[in-house]
């Protein structure tokens, strides 16, 4: 059986932060990432965890799939860690005049309290700039 999972906002934004140091030159997608067995947190949704319970190298490409087209949680946290955190992908937002969206919280802190979830938002009403 096929379980079809919708990315959150939230893994989205970061892909696009990601995406866009990628396309400044900053990142390569086939660059290598180790993910040790310590970044597997246990208790967050994680696919890439159940493929590499010991860890592994990846491609950025592949972590990025993880994250977005399987909501992957620990991969978020891995393209979080490369980039420099939440605050780094709200600052690319903001930088680029897109007011509407608020990214504090990585996935292991909106984990251990269910509240912060909710300060990690956006809204259709924003328009994209034409990159």
């Amino acid at each position: 059986m096929v379980m079809d999972i919708i990315p959150s906002v939230f893994k989205f934004h970061i892909a696009l932060v990601v995406l866009a140091r990628i396309d400044a030159g900053k990142l390569l997608l086939h660059q290598k990432i180790e993910i040790l067995k310590a970044d597997l947190l246990p208790n967050l949704y994680s696919p890439l965890r159940d493929d590499y319970p010991n860890g592994a190298i990846l491609p950025i490409s592949k972590i990025l799939e993880y994250s977005v087209s399987s909501s992957d949680a620990v991969g978020c946290e891995v393209m979080l860690r490369l980039i420099g955190g939440p605050k780094a992908v709200e600052d690319f937002f903001v930088k680029n005049n897109i007011e509407d969206v608020s990214i504090k919280f990585n996935e292991a802190e909106q984990q251990a309290n269910w509240d912060l979830q909710f300060q990690n938002w956006t809204t259709p009403k924003q328009q994209m700039p034409p990159w």
